[in-house]
């Protein structure tokens, strides 16, 4: 708040600084029911170059006092521009972190999905079946993707040389 309407803040400890805006409440509505209130307040700078009302509607849980949530909506009454301008040059720097984060977030995705898919063709998982003559007595086979394809590309090869033999035969007669 302090950035957007020109610093200061308020004053603290042995900090002599004066005010640069002022914040007062104009209203507080609770709604029937009690669960909601509207509050209405606004923002002004002391040189009277800016200007904001903001009305907050809160929905709260009657037991516990707590805010379920808040809705702001900020009108610019007067440098509406200047204020505006002033937040989104503060929320560059945010937006930039996030775009970072979701970019390492993509990269770190990417690489455990490559290195998962590498090391299920290198080395695969060992499946371990129980002997049927002896229940205490395990044996392991191996069972992975590559394991399968030989052994698909085996049955083909088996395929074709039987069928190859067949025909050199079928020559013959």
């Amino acid at each position: 708040m302090n950035a957007i309407f020109g610093g200061g803040g308020e004053k603290s400890g042995g900090n002599n600084e004066e005010k640069k805006f002022t914040s007062a409440v104009d209203s507080i509505n609770v709604q029937p029911g009690g669960s909601a209130a509207k509050i209405l307040w606004r923002i002004e700078s002391k040189d009277g170059n800016a200007k904001v009302n903001v009305e907050t509607t809160l929905e709260m849980n009657l037991i516990t006092g707590k805010v379920l949530s808040q809705d702001d909506q900020w009108t610019f009454v007067k440098g509406g521009e200047i204020i505006e301008s002033k937040r989104k040059a503060l929320a560059v720097p945010d937006k930039v972190g996030n775009a970072v984060d979701e970019i390492m977030r993509t990269v770190d995705d990417a690489t455990r999905a490559v290195s998962e898919l590498v090391n299920s063709k290198e080395g695969g998982e060992d499946d371990y079946a129980v002997d049927p003559n002896d229940p205490m007595k395990f044996f392991s086979y191996e069972n992975n993707q590559n394991r399968n394809l030989s052994e698909f590309a085996l049955l083909l090869a088996l395929l074709f040389l039987i069928s190859k033999l067949y025909e050199q035969v079928s020559l013959l007669k």
